[in-house]
């Protein structure tokens, strides 16, 4: 069955967006794509606005959602689409993710039992994420997987949609369309078929984006999806493990508020007065 690839991508910035494009025409083979891009370059979306013009926009039987700064490793990889197509009940398909949510307003990274199968580049580091322990085939399902590239198809968008009027910012956005997604019964899935590269550094994007915002959009999922919380998928936990598991998140949650809260901040300031910790406290 053919197929047609929309790759839909929130784009700020230019240069990201040309390599993206000459590593996709060189890389993806035999297949119907086209691009929809929607410019951000001036911050006026929110990922979750960007991405539901781009679905709107874009007209594809599967629609790839992807970060600029990604690139394909492997040569032909648009052949596995005509494979998913067979996969009952896909929703999505991702290169990382959790496959346990606990009861606690935590990013899926942070959780103990994930799956991934991509690298990162972090200023011309690279190292491997290859999480397979829980593979028992290519493709396994999980919870929730990370943004930063995302395989759905179109027909999952007349039961879901990226949450606008709820969130703000770029956080959180793929948590809460895989939570939409396994509640309307489908399959959120990790799959180790195709190898991706992510440019990026977790201490950039949150100097850039705001440590604060992208804890107030993980207050915002929590308060959200709660009561559907824990969630388990693609491994078998006994009531313990998933006890301990959820104990262990609130204490971290709990322990990283208590970091950032005034009181904690003006102690370790008059205790240790250097000048990294004043202009702390005065941020």
């Amino acid at each position: 069955m053919e197929c047609m690839l929309s790759l839909i991508v929130c784009s700020t910035r230019s240069s990201l967006l040309h390599r993206l494009k000459q590593n996709v025409a060189s890389t993806i083979g035999e297949i119907k794509y086209e691009w929809v891009v929607i410019d951000n370059s001036k911050g006026s979306h929110s990922i979750f606005e960007a991405y539901n013009e781009g679905v709107r926009k874009s007209v594809g039987g599967w629609l790839c959602f992807v970060h600029e700064d990604v690139e394909f490793q492997q040569i032909n990889w648009g052949g596995v689409l005509s494979k998913w197509l067979k996969v009952d009940k896909l929703g999505c398909v991702g290169f990382g993710g959790a496959h346990m949510l606990p009861d606690a307003p935590m990013y899926w990274s942070m959780t103990p039992y994930i799956s991934e199968y991509c690298q990162h580049n972090d200023h011309g580091r690279v190292y491997d994420c290859i999480h397979t322990d829980y593979f028992k085939e290519d493709m396994i399902d999980v919870s929730a997987v990370d943004g930063f590239c995302m395989f759905m198809p179109r027909d999952v968008f007349k039961f879901v949609c990226w949450d606008e009027k709820y969130y703000s910012g770029f956080h959180a956005y793929d948590m809460d369309i895989c939570m939409q997604l396994l509640q309307a019964g489908y399959r959120v899935c990790v799959n180790r078929e195709l190898l991706v590269m992510h440019y990026w550094a977790e201490s950039e994007m949150l100097k850039k984006q705001g440590s604060e915002s992208f804890y107030e959009n993980m207050r915002k999922f929590y308060e959200k999806w709660h009561k559907s919380l824990p969630i388990v998928r693609g491994i078998e936990l006994n009531k313990q493990q998933i006890d301990l598991t959820n104990s262990l998140s609130q204490m971290a949650v709990e322990s990283y508020m208590i970091r950032e809260s005034l009181a904690y901040r003006l102690g370790k300031a008059i205790l240790h007065p250097s000048k990294e910790n004043i202009k702390r406290l005065l941020k």
